[in-house]
C-alpha cells in the first residue's frame, strides 16, 4: 500500500518503478489520501490521472470523494479503508 498524497510525482514514479521491479505491479496498491484540502485537489487529480495513464490500476480509497476521483472508468481492483465502513 503506497500513499500517493505527499510524495512529488517524479519521486513517486521512481519509487514505484523500483518497487515494481522487486515485487511486481500486481502486489502494489496505490492509496488516495484520507484528507484532501481544496488547494490540493487539482494537483491530486493530475497525479491520479498520470498514474492511471502509466497503467496503475490497483487503488484504495479512504473517503467518499475517492469514488469521484477514480470515476470514469472506475478501476476494477478498488479497495476501501476503514473510514468508509465507519460512514
Amino acid at each position: 500500500m503506497i500513499d500517493i498524497g505527499q510524495e512529488p510525482l517524479a519521486d513517486l514514479n521512481l519509487g514505484l518503478a523500483r518497487l515494481a521491479a522487486i515485487l511486481g505491479r500486481e502486489r502494489i496498491r496505490l492509496a488516495l489520501p484520507l484528507i484532501t484540502r481544496a488547494w490540493e485537489a487539482t494537483h491530486l487529480r493530475q497525479k491520479i490521472q498520470t498514474l492511471r495513464d502509466a497503467g496503475w490500476e490497483r487503488w484504495q480509497i479512504a473517503n467518499l470523494s475517492g469514488w469521484e476521483r477514480l470515476a470514469a472508468p472506475r478501476p476494477e481492483d478498488l479497495s476501501v479503508d476503514w473510514p468508509i465502513y465507519v460512514l
